[in-house]
């Protein structure tokens, strides 16, 4: 395996990182546009209305700098000889050590963000948003990692079957 192979699937490993953290980001930014618009109703000023932009700034320049870093890999892909065919063991294994590790950062957020809940919950304070914004990032990490560690060709296969049973 050469640095060019390496270098290639590195970019696209953390690609999908920069992804995944912008989606986890999602919950937090409607979150604080609820906060913005229950605010502006009380207090009709402009200067607030910097906290939601620099938000969504922040969400799409990590969604535009995974955009990069993935055009990158291909530009790196694309200069590799053609007999190097060796490309799809290491990335499989690459996406599968990114995925254990989605797995475990959201198995290991999930028993925190879950008593976090059940407090609110017992405090008659458990909102929708709250529980959204609490549970938002251990899901997204679990589901991620487990798409990664399973591979899509497997997940497809186990729904597809899944599905057909139900008719």
């Amino acid at each position: 395996m050469n640095s060019k192979l390496v270098s290639a699937i590195c970019f696209r490993l953390l690609a999908i990182y920069v992804m995944v953290r912008a989606v986890i980001a999602l919950p937090e930014l409607w979150m604080q546009y609820i906060g913005f618009m229950r605010f502006a109703e009380a207090e009709p000023s402009r200067v607030h209305i910097w906290y939601l932009g620099g938000g969504t700034l922040l969400l799409l320049v990590a969604l535009l700098m995974s955009w990069l870093l993935w055009k990158a890999s291909q530009a790196v892909l694309r200069d590799l000889p053609a007999e190097s065919s060796s490309l799809a063991h290491p990335q499989q294994s690459g996406y599968r050590l990114l995925g254990c590790f989605f797995l475990i950062s959201g198995l290991s957020l999930l028993p925190s963000q879950g008593l976090l809940v059940w407090e609110l919950a017992d405090q008659h304070a458990a909102y929708t948003y709250r529980v959204i914004r609490n549970l938002s990032e251990p899901c997204v990490l679990i589901v991620s990692g487990l798409f990664m560690v399973i591979g899509k060709g497997a997940l497809v296969d186990f729904l597809r079957h899944r599905f057909q049973g139900l008719k």
